[in-house]
């Protein structure tokens, strides 16, 4: 849903996801979002 909404690869996206995980020093998306709403980034 996100490659297509920005015209990229589902491929691109996922090397995306790698480099904010590193870059958060995160492991897993599920360890992203519980960030996330620790820091009041998610809709809801």
């Amino acid at each position: 849903m996100i490659g297509r909404k920005l015209d990229i690869s589902d491929g691109t996206v996922k090397v995306h996801v790698k480099h904010l995980l590193k870059k958060l020093n995160l492991r897993s998306r599920v360890e992203v979002a519980v960030w996330a709403v620790e820091e009041g980034l998610h809709k809801g």
